[in-house]
């Protein structure tokens, strides 16, 4: 048995340990209108407080080498929303590498008073040479190229209060990539032997439906999130390329009777590509917030799974410890999902520190591990 594979089997041991405590955990009656108590007014919450907080960061992986750069967090709540109205956030970051790597963008959950309106998305530039292995869920470390290009992503989901958390609204996507390259391809590949390689821009307009019942966005303890997207990538409206992506990812948090101090959290997701999709816009497999440990992009195909399942505990003052595993693949159609042979598995642990007692959001640090080695991922607020 493979180390990799040791390790993988204690932490699911790790998690699976806790589970004998579930049936008293979950014993209470379960409710679709939310798993905490609130007030039935929405009455102004006078003692929020918004919050800025900055912090430098260091990292390192594979596919990076060793990266410095800065990340803010903001937390806050709009004039006179209440109880009800969960707190909002924006994070921004910037970054390079030893590689050359460069990117800087921010991300945001907003919600207006009443969670009327719940704004949902990000943004980001870079310049981004990364380790590209070819497309599929076969390929071998010995496909290593590199695949430079620069890129700015625009992705915003705008969705509008239908029922009791319940959202529906419309969403962009404008990605533009240019400059790609394909060096080290010892595999004997060039760049145009893969489809939609040129100067382009992926120009999508589709619909959401969300279905967020969690206690909190950064770090949610109890509840679940489900969440589904159609995307229509069309020359009418200036895309480069003629497809559809739909994506899905519903996710379960479960509160021990601790008010949040042994949390068990699963995740599933998927993607899927139909039509004309280019290199660019194929799913991919890892990075920090799903399978860590690959790095992102290690495998990608047309469509993708990707689940997991980890186990956050408190420890003392600040300071919480997590495990996860998790198991995903790639595949031309959606029906070579389900292949078991070509599921990929990883593993880690984690370090949570808590930067705001009064509205939990964790600096997260994470060490992830598969097959082929392992990562480490800095970042604010849980994977998922």
């Amino acid at each position: 048995m493979s180390a990799f594979r040791k390790v993988f089997l204690l932490v699911i041991n790790i998690i699976v340990g806790v589970l004998p405590n579930f049936a008293a955990a979950t014993s209470r009656p379960f409710h679709l209108n939310g798993l905490v108590k609130v007030p039935r007014t929405n009455t102004p919450d006078d003692h929020y407080k918004n919050a800025i907080l900055l912090s430098p960061t260091f990292s390192y992986a594979k596919e990076t080498s060793a990266t410095f750069g800065l990340f803010t967090l903001y937390q806050f709540k709009p004039k006179k929303a209440g109880h009800l109205t969960r707190p909002s956030n924006i994070i921004g970051s910037g970054w390079a590498s030893l590689m050359g790597q460069f990117t800087i963008g921010s991300r945001h959950e907003i919600l207006t008073t009443g969670e009327k309106i719940y704004l949902h998305g990000q943004f980001n530039y870079r310049q981004f040479p990364e380790y590209f292995f070819g497309v599929g869920a076969s390929t071998t470390p010995e496909n290593k190229m590199t695949l430079s290009s620069k890129a700015f992503q625009l992705e915003e989901q705008i969705y509008f209060k239908i029922a009791n958390r319940l959202f529906i609204g419309p969403q962009l996507r404008f990605f533009r990539y240019y400059d790609l390259s394909l060096t080290d391809a010892s595999a004997g590949y060039h760049l145009t032997d893969f489809y939609g390689t040129a100067n382009q821009n992926n120009i999508g307009l589709g619909l959401g439906i969300l279905c967020d019942h969690r206690d909190l966005i950064m770090t949610p303890s109890h509840g679940y999130y489900i969440a589904g997207t159609v995307t229509f990538h069309q020359p009418l409206w200036g895309s480069d390329f003629n497809f559809v992506k739909l994506t899905f990812d519903g996710r379960k948090f479960f509160d021990f009777q601790t008010a949040g101090k042994s949390v068990l959290a699963l995740q599933f997701k998927t993607e899927l590509n139909l039509g004309d999709v280019p290199l660019t816009e194929l799913s991919q497999l890892g990075g920090e917030m799903s399978m860590r440990g690959y790095m992102l992009g290690r495998y990608r195909d047309r469509n993708s799974f990707q689940s997991q399942i980890e186990f956050r505990q408190h420890l003392v003052w600040r300071i919480g410890l997590t495990a996860f595993a998790g198991a995903g693949t790639v595949a031309p159609q959606p029906s070579n999902l389900v292949r078991l042979n070509n599921i990929k598995t990883a593993a880690g642990v984690g370090f949570r520190f808590n930067i705001n007692r009064q509205d939990p959001a964790n600096l997260r640090i994470d060490y992830g591990m598969t097959e082929e080695g392992g990562g480490i991922y800095i970042s604010f607020g849980e994977a998922f």
